[in-house]
């Protein structure tokens, strides 16, 4: 009996391709994929399931070097290393999303509303500067620390703290307005990574020194960015330091030290709709994840 070849034979795959008609596909793309990893060899496997751990709506999670933060029913809690329980650690913040960053020994956390910090697994609120001209750096919606000062979004500004004074801004001078709402400020070694509307590199050490430099005319969706280990990027050369990995409304795209950016699947992926979502690094054997919600 004669046997029946495969008309394609596909070993490796790249992931999914929604521009191109699924008749003239490159070989190797999907026009979908579900509940599906890719790995570092380019071998695709049914993604793992979950296991309940803790019953109850959470959002918000945040792994810090020493404790699992989140938020359950307008509350800031910690979560115990088995998942057993949690411990509200600061009450009433409410349901917006909540940003985190790590600064030495210290988790400071805002959600446009509040903002304070958890060390030693307390959280603490800012205090009132008692000096004249200068008040508590503002809550926002997004928080991030660069070269000595922590910096929080709030709508279309970007309020920056006093040098090494991470609690404090000057009133009257510590800002940087963009044209629009901000969608992401993430810092690698030379500079922020910010999208306004359009994706932006503010290049430099100092605030009022910043250089700004538009990468490109469309936005990230926001709450999607996530630094991770430039070595996982595979673009043919290692990549020293931290990267910025972003969904973005035109693909997926990774932002490098000195602003060199690029948008990894503008030619085969792309139209993105929401805007909002959720991005986080996941680290498994073979396979190193950037895992994105948008909604």
């Amino acid at each position: 009996m004669a046997t029946i070849a495969p008309f394609v034979e596909i070993n490796t795959f790249r992931g999914i391709n929604n521009i191109d008609d699924t008749i003239s596909l490159s070989n190797g793309f999907l026009s979908e994929a579900n509940n599906v990893d890719i790995d570092n060899k380019s071998l695709i496997s049914r993604r793992n399931g979950y296991t309940l751990k803790l019953a109850g709506s959470f959002q918000s999670i945040f792994g810090g070097s020493n404790i699992l933060l989140a938020v359950k029913d307008g509350n800031l809690v910690s979560i115990n290393d088995d998942f057993s329980a949690y411990n509200v650690l600061h009450s009433n913040v409410g349901t917006l999303p909540m940003s985190y960053v790590e600064v030495n020994n210290k988790i400071y956390y805002t959600n446009s509303v509040v903002i304070g910090y958890v060390k030693n697994g307390e959280s603490y609120q800012l205090k009132e500067p008692t000096e004249t001209g200068r008040s508590k750096l503002p809550a926002g919606h997004i928080i991030e620390y660069y070269h000595g000062r922590l910096y929080t979004a709030k709508g279309n500004v970007i309020y920056y703290s006093d040098a090494m004074n991470l609690e404090q801004i000057q009133t009257r001078k510590n800002f940087i307005q963009l044209n629009g709402r901000i969608a992401m400020l993430k810092a690698v070694r030379d500079g922020l990574y910010t999208a306004d509307g359009r994706i932006k590199f503010l290049s430099g050490m100092i605030p009022n020194e910043f250089v700004v430099r538009i990468l490109a005319d469309y936005n990230v969706i926001e709450n999607t960015a996530v630094r991770m280990d430039g070595s996982y990027l595979n673009l043919g050369n290692p990549i020293d330091g931290k990267v910025i990995y972003m969904a973005t409304e035109r693909g997926f795209a990774v932002g490098m030290n000195g602003g060199q950016f690029i948008n990894l699947t503008s030619n085969y992926y792309s139209n993105i709709t929401g805007t909002k979502g959720n991005g986080v690094y996941i680290a498994e054997q073979n396979k190193n994840k950037y895992l994105v919600i948008i909604s």
